[in-house]
């Protein structure tokens, strides 16, 4: 592959301690994760939300919350859309 994406796909495995199940983990980033799979990576980044326990034992890998860093400034709307 020419042009590999450099950016993390988004997996969200839910809560399912708290009743909540996601069908689809992939939230953002499938055709990503399909190009990664089909040029035979082994690994591709991703950003893990929900039960971190949960997707340790989904993926077999370490899944660790960030850690936030010094001055980083909190977007007011997160998720507002244009």
């Amino acid at each position: 592959m020419a042009h590999q994406a450099t950016d993390p796909i988004d997996i969200d495995v839910g809560a399912p301690a708290f009743g909540c199940h996601v069908r689809w983990f992939v939230q953002d980033g499938n055709h990503r994760l399909a190009a990664a799979i089909l040029a035979g990576r082994p690994t591709i980044l991703a950003l893990v939300g929900g039960q971190l326990d949960y997707a340790k034992r989904l993926f077999g890998v370490e899944c660790a919350e960030p850690k936030p860093r010094l001055g980083a400034r909190i977007p007011e709307k997160p998720y507002s859309s244009p």
